[in-house]
């Protein structure tokens, strides 16, 4: 979640559920920024909902993390 956070410069409002299936957690929660166009934050929030309904996760790959969304 911090790395979504740190990625497009919003902030967690709200947090609505967690459902475990098997290995396989999924989260909903909702995300605030600015949408005044022009604004560096407004292309942030068009970003960031492209991800909706996606799998986010982080994964370590020779000592590194990285952010994966598929």
């Amino acid at each position: 979640m911090e790395d979504l956070l740190d990625k497009y410069y919003v902030h967690c409002t709200d947090y609505f559920e967690e459902t475990q299936i098997n290995d396989l957690r999924t989260l909903s929660f909702e995300l605030e920024g600015s949408l005044d166009v022009g604004d560096e934050d407004h292309a942030n929030i068009i970003a960031v909902s492209k991800i909706i309904g996606k799998r986010v996760y982080n994964e370590e790959k020779e000592g590194l993390i990285r952010l994966i969304i598929e």
